[in-house]
């Protein structure tokens, strides 16, 4: 948990104690492993403003109760210097340089994230060099201020103790979907992390290279943001005038029928034919790594043909079929040699830290770190499918989803069949999706084989464990686990859920 500090003490300290020991001094506020490693302009930057504030006030309260480099979890969206009141919030962040521009996307950013508490909000920023205080004003200006204005508002605020810092934001609320919350994404109510603008920035300047060849890869492993970023350009792109076909290489959701209402050109694979490609500027396929056996090496002879724009979009991992997987589509995606290459390497934005580390834990064994946050995360046993399912249908709770493994269309003996519900969305219909909470069920057929990894015994048409892994990592808040009969999972899952999990043990039927 994030403790407040008192900012005079945290330059002074800075001061007097060699590198190790100011860390060490700073993780008693930081309370993590993860603590933020302050930079030297940074605290050469709060050094100054510090003496700005005292040599205008000699209130004795007023450079406490701040939080000092906070970040919101799994977004990691930071915050040099926080404050909260009763009455307001106020920030203020620290610049060795001042830039301007810089500085008022910043503190626009800012006041997005923070409005969210539903609290006035004072926006301020520092520039050391110029020593020169700025301010986001009413109607998103930028105005130059100055300390004897902060120091009024920091005298004037009603010092709240919110205890958990982290409790006050809930990440979900940040993170938009192009198919599950396609309003906000169509009024651009969102930000791109700094890698995903990065990127963003290099395809979009790449689109003016008109009459030449332009071929992009983006790679990004589930829950780094890379289906946001990926219908973000295309979005860009049409603002911009271009015409546009987005080529999904999948099932289209209900999200694909939302914005085609709004005018966007979307089409599924099986309905796509190269000549379809001839009359637009731009065309993005998404899932790309589900690309079957030529249809890759005939789309991208077309789009070299025409010299048009094209964004492969993909994630090497998510296949669902043997099939699938030994094309080896991503590999070969990677391997062009005159294409543009982008990978996403970030934290997951979508996932939460607790339910990540479980997931991997779950799918191969020799992961050992276990989850703390066990309210994240239920785990129910039943001894039969009968009672699972008896469960499933006496608790159908609105806000859960459950997401099921996809059935095969020529054999309907496979054994998920006798507790999957056909009204449940499976593997392939949420392709690219998130949802808030999910149910997923595991059966006994599920176990894990010499090597520690995830497997499942029964004979299906498409990879159980590879349809699991798309339905585990569409999660963004809490995932509950029906277990039927298979108590050698039943045991991994409590070991990697500590200091306990919610336990049901059913034995109707």
């Amino acid at each position: 948990m994030k403790k407040t500090v008192h900012l005079q003490s945290i330059v002074q300290a800075h001061t007097a104690l060699d590198e190790t020991a100011f860390n060490k001094f700073l993780n008693l506020s930081q309370q993590n492993a993860e603590a933020k490693k302050i930079k030297r302009r940074e605290i050469e930057s709060l050094r100054l403003l510090v003496d700005a504030i005292q040599a205008g006030s000699n209130e004795g309260n007023i450079l406490d109760y701040f939080y000092f480099g906070y970040e919101i979890p799994q977004i990691s969206k930071e915050f040099d210097l926080l404050r909260f009141g009763a009455d307001y919030i106020v920030n203020i962040e620290l610049k060795s340089s001042t830039n301007v521009e810089a500085i008022f996307k910043q503190l626009k950013r800012n006041k997005y994230y923070l409005a969210a508490l539903g609290k006035p909000i004072f926006n301020f920023a520092y520039g050391s060099d110029s020593n020169q205080l700025y301010q986001l004003g009413s109607e998103d200006s930028l105005i130059e201020t100055s300390v004897s204005e902060l120091i009024n508002v920091l005298s004037e605020q009603n010092i709240e103790n919110i205890g958990n810092i982290d409790n006050l934001f809930d990440p979900t609320v940040y993170l938009v979907s192009p198919f599950n919350t396609v309003k906000k994404f169509l009024n651009g109510e969102y930000f791109l992390t700094s890698e995903q603008e990065e990127i963003q920035k290099n395809i979009l300047q790449l689109s003016m290279n008109s009459g030449k060849e332009r071929l992009v890869t983006l790679q990004g492993a589930a829950g780094t943001g890379k289906t946001l970023l990926s219908y973000d350009i295309i979005k860009s792109l049409m603002n911009a005038g271009l015409k546009a076909l987005v080529v999904h290489v999948g099932m289209l959701n209900p999200g694909h029928g939302e914005l085609i209402k709004e005018g966007w050109r979307i089409k599924a694979i099986r309905d796509l034919r190269a000549e379809h490609l001839k009359s637009y500027d731009v065309i993005l396929f998404d899932e790309a790594q589900r690309f079957r056996n030529g249809q890759l090496e005939a789309f991208e002879a077309k789009i070299r043909e025409l010299k048009s724009m094209c964004i492969f979009s993909y994630d090497a991992q998510q296949t669902l079929s043997t099939a699938e997987t030994r094309l080896e589509v991503g590999e070969k995606l990677s391997s062009i040699s005159d294409a543009n290459h982008y990978k996403l390497r970030g934290k997951k934005i979508r996932t939460n830290k607790e339910i990540a580390t479980f997931i991997k834990g779950l799918f191969d064994q020799s992961e050992n770190a276990f989850t703390t946050q066990t309210d994240k995360i239920d785990i129910l046993y039943f001894s039969d499918a009968n009672s699972a399912r008896a469960y499933q249908t006496s608790s159908n709770e609105e806000h859960w989803t459950t997401l099921r493994l996809t059935p095969s269309h020529y054999n309907r003996n496979e054994y998920h069949n006798q507790y999957s519900s056909h009204t449940d969305k499976t593997s392939h219909e949420v392709i690219g999706q998130e949802f808030d909470n999910i149910t997923i069920i595991l059966d006994e057929l599920f176990d894990y084989d010499s090597n520690g990894l995830l497997t499942y015994n029964g004979r299906t048409y498409y990879d159980a464990t590879k349809m699991l892994f798309q339905n585990i990592t569409r999660c963004r808040k809490r995932i509950r686990i029906l277990i039927i009969g298979n108590k050698k999972l039943l045991s991994r899952c409590m070991t990697l859920l500590r200091p306990s999990c919610t336990l049901l043990e059913n034995q109707r039927g």
